[in-house]
């Protein structure tokens, strides 16, 4: 895969960058962040789809790190049943960028993006609810919410390469997975006693419950409903310091 990645790149064309003002030196780390944090937070829809991001990374992370967990406690399965439900949820993840090659998604990708973050939602919340005798059903619900997340997360990205300036995507990008990433810790530190305290099934519940309230409530949000909209307005008042020839790459 990492042949299948690079190889590309020998054919084809990378723009110049001359004129982005590149921030380079010690510390130009953090400056980048910064500026991408700066363009983010003055922009109310990429600002309330990076906290959604953020948040619904916190809710969903554990429901992966506690899996092996609940098909021993709840399922009384082992490793074998473990590697089934991973295999269901790899299948569900082919499945789902199959068909949304094919398709390609509705036209408004944020729709595509929060139908599957819904289903993601509906997929985790179920494993709150499956029998501990209906193990075949946490293979439907791995498949389900992997096939769920293709549709959430691949509009999502190219929502932000489209409407993100291209001098600043590098940097937006880096912010939003270090705000991902960083929940990550914190979502683990809180799940672990809670799920001792009121039993694994709680987190599921819980996570997969906000997740969907999450998804409803975006689909009514003015700011990330015009956020495609907005980006290419500012395409157009944004004059390009880039070649036209070659394929821009983040």
């Amino acid at each position: 895969t990492a042949c299948m990645a690079i190889v590309p790149l020998f054919f084809v064309r990378i723009p110049s960058q001359h004129g982005l003002n590149p921030v380079s030196g010690k510390g130009s780390y953090w400056k980048d962040m910064k500026a991408g944090l700066s363009y983010a937070l003055k922009w109310p829809g990429l600002r309330t789809l990076l906290f959604i991001a953020m948040f619904l990374n916190f809710l969903l992370i554990p429901s992966s790190s506690l899996q092996p967990l609940v098909i021993k406690d709840i399922f009384g399965k082992g490793a074998m049943e473990l590697a089934w439900v991973e295999a269901a949820f790899g299948v569900g993840m082919i499945a789902g960028g199959l068909i949304l090659s094919a398709w390609g998604g509705f036209k408004r990708r944020m729709t595509t993006s929060l139908i599957g973050i819904l289903g993601i939602g509906l997929g985790v919340a179920m494993v709150g609810f499956i029998p501990a005798g209906a193990f075949p059903l946490l293979l439907v619900t791995g498949f389900f919410t992997s096939f769920a997340q293709v549709f959430a997360n691949g509009p999502l990205n190219a929502i932000f390469q489209s409407v993100i300036r291209p001098d600043m995507q590098g940097r937006v990008f880096s912010l939003i997975g270090a705000a991902c990433t960083a929940m990550m810790p914190l979502s683990l530190m809180i799940a672990g006693p809670l799920s001792d305290l009121l039993g694994l099934r709680v987190w599921y519940l819980v996570g997969g419950g906000l997740c969907i309230v999450v998804a409803l409530v975006a689909f009514f949000l003015p700011s990330l409903r015009e956020l495609e909209k907005h980006g290419r307005l500012e395409e157009a008042a944004e004059p390009t310091t880039t070649e036209t020839s070659g394929v821009p790459l983040a």
